[in-house]
């Protein structure tokens, strides 16, 4: 049985393309701008699991990373509390 793939444009993220955020990257808290925002959508056991991926520079590092919405904050304060 073959599956015709579904586009799904609502899904809201924490963060939008060129806001700042803080993420820990190779033990030291980076702060980062988000360059790029994909989702993908997957059927779980009783309903659909959403995963938000954002792509970040990381202009200390001259780096771009690819970092998963929840290990992603708006501050260095919310990153801290979360460790």
């Amino acid at each position: 049985m073959r599956h015709n793939p579904k586009r799904v444009e609502n899904f809201s993220a924490k963060f939008g393309i060129n806001e700042p955020v803080f993420v820990l990257y190779d033990n030291k808290i980076q702060e980062g701008v988000v360059r790029q925002i994909d989702c993908t959508f997957k059927m779980g056991v009783s309903e659909l699991e959403t995963t938000i991926l954002y792509s970040l520079e990381l202009p200390e590092i001259k780096k771009m990373v690819l970092f998963p919405e929840e290990l992603c904050f708006g501050s260095k304060k919310a990153l801290k509390d979360n460790l």
